[in-house]
């Protein structure tokens, strides 16, 4: 977002303003990788090598990589315009400058780089970089415990403006997600405003993270009335309806939830 939006980083509901925009602090960059299996792996294959292998081996080892999360895919029915990954990475990088340094360290050129051609398919992967804004917590993140998540991937819609719609997902929408069962965080990530220089458009400008504590928690909120006559009916009304998909997954930290360095 522009620099005269960075303010205070919200992280408790009662916080949120009801007739503007909440300015929220860029404090780090967080990067979404969503990728697939290379061909002749299959998708629990690609997870599992992803998990013990390339994030231990050659995630961890890039210096300027400050928090990582892994999001494996996992099938839940009655998920809306599922999408076709099996993956996803989430990793946070303090600046531009520190981001542009970790693509130059021999750990991500030696390691990270050349290893994932034994597993993900480059052609089947998409990247977004964006700033996080967590509007709910029920709960302290904890290392140990796993999450099941709903991401939610949003494009506005052609008549309505970029700060239109951030605003709306910053208040009306993020007080619908207080009143569902289950959700213990709400994070909200809109896409960095560079991926928009000279008339260019990403194609999401939003992800949202639903988080819950358990498979059946995720289950049993997105079957809920809350989620379904109120937080998806609302994504509805404010999406491009060719432009909206979501994706469930476990979520685990590998290095987090505090940063390092």
């Amino acid at each position: 977002m522009p620099k005269r939006q960075a303010r205070k980083l919200l992280s408790k509901p009662s916080n949120l303003p009801d007739n503007r925009l909440i300015h929220f602090t860029i404090q780090m960059i967080h990067q979404h990788i969503f990728a697939s299996p290379r061909p002749g792996m299959s998708e629990q294959e690609f997870q599992d090598y992803w998990r013990y292998v390339h994030a231990v081996q050659y995630a961890i080892p890039i210096p300027q990589v400050r928090k990582y999360k892994i999001d494996c895919a996992i099938e839940l029915r009655n998920t809306y315009n599922p999408m076709a990954y099996s993956g996803l990475a989430e990793i946070w990088l303090k600046n531009d400058e520190e981001q542009a340094e970790s693509l130059q360290t021999p750990e991500y050129l030696e390691g990270a780089k050349k290893d994932e051609r034994k597993w993900a398919a480059a052609w089947q992967t998409l990247v977004l970089d964006t700033y996080s804004s967590l509007l709910h917590e029920n709960t302290v993140q904890n290392r140990e415990q796993q999450e099941y998540k709903l991401l939610v991937l949003l494009k506005r819609r052609e008549d309505q403006s970029l700060d239109q719609f951030r605003q709306h997902l910053l208040t009306d929408n993020a007080r619908l997600a207080r009143n569902i069962p289950g959700l213990i965080r709400n994070l909200c990530c809109f896409t960095r405003d560079r991926y928009y220089t000279n008339g260019a458009e990403p194609f999401f400008d939003y992800v949202g993270h639903f988080s819950t504590t358990s498979f059946l928690g995720l289950k049993e909120m997105i079957g809920s009335k809350e989620w379904q006559g109120a937080m998806h009916a609302d994504f509805l009304a404010i999406a491009d309806p060719w432009i909206h998909a979501c994706m469930t997954v476990r979520s685990e930290w590998i290095i987090g939830p505090e940063p390092r360095g």
